[in-house]
């Protein structure tokens, strides 16, 4: 009898020991996959951020580039040719061309542009650009 009573407390005690360690592994596994993921998501919002930033000095640098292109564009036209119509747009359009622009124009003051060089162009917003330009403001606009 002492054996038998060895072999099933044996037996009970392996089958409590198999559960308990099939219960403290599936705790775990579900565990580290809530830790995992969340891991995961936090590195994707650092790379994310990280590559926004990268992404919005990559922006300001080109529209600073483009905005430098246009002053020396400006710069590039001698003063006694300001008044000269043609040979004036014609200069302005190659120095455009030149530096890989694809339209220039003349901007009036009631915001109508005078096309120099590419085809006809139609801001997205074109009271925001006309009033940021009367103020003095260097401005890039969008349009088509």
């Amino acid at each position: 009898m002492t054996k038998s009573k060895t072999t099933r407390f044996l037996t009970v005690s392996l089958i409590f020991v198999s559960v308990f360690c099939i219960v403290i592994f599936c705790a775990q596994t579900a565990w580290m996959n809530v830790i995992g993921s969340d891991a995961i998501r936090n590195l994707g919002v650092i790379y994310m951020s990280g590559m926004s930033e990268q992404i919005a000095t990559h922006f300001g640098t080109t529209i600073n580039l483009r905005l430098s292109q246009v002053g020396a564009l400006v710069d590039s036209v001698p003063p006694e040719r300001i008044t000269g119509g043609s040979a004036m747009r014609v200069s302005l359009a190659h120095n455009a061309r030149s530096r890989g622009f694809e339209y220039l124009a003349f901007c009036t003051k009631d915001g109508v542009f005078e096309m120099i060089y590419g085809p006809e162009v139609e801001l997205d917003a074109p009271e925001m650009f006309l009033h940021s330009l009367k103020s003095g403001q260097e401005k890039v606009g969008a349009g088509r």
